[in-house]
């Protein structure tokens, strides 16, 4: 059987590199059948699953918390612009990562791939690092507030149409909408809620 490597557009490997194991890979084996002189390809695709754990952040988590930010928000926030890029990415390295209680979903290695901020049921914050999207990280961090606080909410920029649906696709439902962002900015919220 020969691995062959798929879909490697979606895990871009720049400074966190994913263990080959780890990305979806496809197997390709030749099969042959009696009668038949010709040679058939069959091709499946397996995904491997990360495991997945989840622990409270250290304050040597920093540099990687920001870097899990910065690539989530570049992945998923393509409607920002550069100026509230800048003034956002200043206020969460200066003002909310150095200080928050977070939770660090990590690999087996121990290298963070996603984050999550909560004040007692609201989910704050929630970013996973774009090398690691479709892996679960973000279903494992929802589901581990939810073993916390059974009743959830959090709020997601309407533009966001990635973040939307993981959360839609989790069970959350639109309870409310607003105009503008928490600091007046013209990237309206939805307010969802998970039973």
């Amino acid at each position: 059987m020969a691995i062959v490597a798929s879909h490697r557009a979606r895990f871009q490997r720049r400074r966190y590199r994913l263990p080959l194991l780890l990305h979806p890979v496809t197997l390709v084996r030749r099969v042959t059948s009696v009668g038949d002189s010709r040679m058939r390809t069959a091709v499946s695709t397996v995904i491997f699953q990360m495991t997945i754990s989840i622990r409270s952040s250290r304050p040597s988590d920093f540099p990687r918390t920001l870097d899990i930010w910065r690539s989530a928000v570049m992945a998923t926030h393509d409607f920002l612009t550069v100026e509230d890029f800048a003034a956002i990415e200043e206020m969460v390295a200066t003002q909310y990562l150095p200080q928050a209680e977070l939770w660090i979903a990590a690999d087996v290695g121990g290298i963070a791939l996603g984050l999550m901020g909560m004040t007692g049921a609201q989910i704050d914050a929630l970013f996973v690092h774009a090398d690691a999207r479709g892996g679960g990280v973000g279903r494992a961090l929802v589901e581990h507030a939810a073993a916390l606080h059974p009743v959830l909410t959090v709020d997601v920029n309407e533009q966001n149409a990635s973040g939307a649906g993981f959360y839609a696709r989790l069970g959350f439902e639109t309870t409310g909408r607003s105009p503008v962002d928490d600091d007046g900015r013209p990237y309206p919220l939805l307010h969802l809620r998970r039973s």
